[in-house]
């Protein structure tokens, strides 16, 4: 699987292992330690529905700033 263009190279590389190691049919991703939500954005842009969680509200508003549900 190549790497996503665009992508910080630590995102793309993790959402490559992501999408090859889930279980067929999944739809619902939780992404524990979503930081600002690159992760989470390119698997909702995939179709997936994705709850992304953080601890710093910093993050958790990035991400809401990209649309995710974030936490």
């Amino acid at each position: 699987m190549a790497a996503v263009t665009g992508s910080p190279v630590g995102t793309a590389y993790t959402l490559d292992f992501v999408l090859a190691n889930l279980p067929e049919g999944s739809r619902d991703i939780l992404e524990v330690g979503c930081g600002e939500g690159e992760l989470a954005e390119r698997l909702a842009e995939r179709g997936f529905n994705v709850v992304a969680l953080d601890a710093d509200e910093a993050c958790v508003a990035a991400a809401r700033g990209r649309g995710l549900e974030a936490r």
